[in-house]
């Protein structure tokens, strides 16, 4: 960088926006976006484990005058452009009435790692294995050679004589495939720890989730399974509870969960967030082929199909909490 070149424009790093082909009017959008990433009455939508936030492009346009934009679809252009250039993620929505159909689309982003190296903040952020370190010295997470109070609980309750899923040499206690790649394991963390969020279940730590992993077998149906089954039985929803009865398997000696009654609406809403927008889109599709024009009928049949898909999916044993 030259002596006599700004560092920075609207925070961006000039030499970042150079070499991503960005212009000055990205750069206050960039801004913008991270601005609105770090509020907290913000519009958040969770898909696949992953946590997205609504961007309302009017209130950018009204917000940053100077950039001379007052059309949406040039917004959405860039916002392409930084999804190609793995910046952010984007998520676009479209909502399901009772009827099953849609009304408008919403722009959701998420941030990738590669967007804080735009910000001159982004080097003094510490490395995970820094930040690990830190939280041990402050004394929030167990150094490695303690036992959580959960482990201590756990080994406590069995009397020494006896023989338990845990102390059992031959047990059929599931433990996580060594095989497993790291990407399984993250997506499975990350979809664990919005499950948690979702059911309340608060307070929950690093050994939580290594035993929550451990005893659910790296399959999170099971923790959706053992969670309905701790709120059906009125027992404390607190991460120490949930790894007792996924250790001990009570979930599995309960017969059948009650499933309490579900609307139709709740029911479309469910299932086509279970489905995913492209998969409802094709269904939508199939049924505009088969009836040859654009009616109501074709939405009201697709929210049959998904109360279906909904009624099989539990059936089979899946879980709505």
């Amino acid at each position: 960088m030259s002596v006599n070149q700004k560092y920075t424009i609207g925070s961006v790093q000039q030499d970042k926006l150079i070499e991503f082909g960005l212009d000055i009017k990205d750069a206050f959008i960039l801004d913008y976006i991270r601005e609105v990433s770090r509020l907290k009455n913000v519009v958040r939508k969770v898909v696949d484990g992953r946590t997205y936030i609504w961007l309302d492009y009017n209130k950018m346009i009204n917000y940053l005058p100077i950039l001379s934009i007052n059309n949406k679809e040039v917004i959405g252009r860039r916002f392409k452009k930084y999804g190609d250039l793995k910046l952010v993620s984007r998520h676009l929505h479209k909502p399901f009435s009772s009827t099953g159909r849609t009304s408008g689309t919403y722009t959701f982003f998420s941030l990738e790692a590669k967007f804080n190296s735009l910000f001159e903040i982004n080097t003094i952020e510490d490395s995970p294995e820094e930040k690990e370190a830190k939280l041990r010295e402050m004394g929030l997470l167990p150094h490695p050679t303690e036992k959580s109070d959960e482990e201590s609980t756990e080994k406590s309750s069995v009397h020494p004589t006896e023989k338990s899923d845990v102390n059992t040499p031959n047990n059929n206690t599931p433990n996580i495939d060594s095989s497993s790649t790291d990407s399984t394991k993250e997506e499975f963390i990350s979809n664990l720890m919005t499950l948690l969020s979702k059911s309340a279940v608060r307070n929950f730590n690093t050994n939580t989730l290594k035993n929550i992993t451990r005893f659910s077998g790296n399959d999170i149906k099971v923790v959706e399974r053992a969670i309905a089954f701790m709120k059906l039985k009125n027992k404390s929803i607190t991460p120490g509870v949930l790894v007792a009865i996924l250790r001990d398997k009570d979930f599995r000696d309960a017969g059948s969960i009650a499933s309490k009654e579900v609307k139709r609406d709740e029911k479309i809403e469910f299932m086509a967030g279970k489905l995913g927008e492209h998969e409802v889109r094709r269904l939508r599709g199939l049924i505009l082929q088969e009836i040859g024009f654009e009616c109501s009928g074709v939405d009201d049949q697709l929210g049959n199909i998904l109360c279906r898909k909904f009624n099989q999916y539990i059936d089979e044993g899946g879980i709505y909490v």
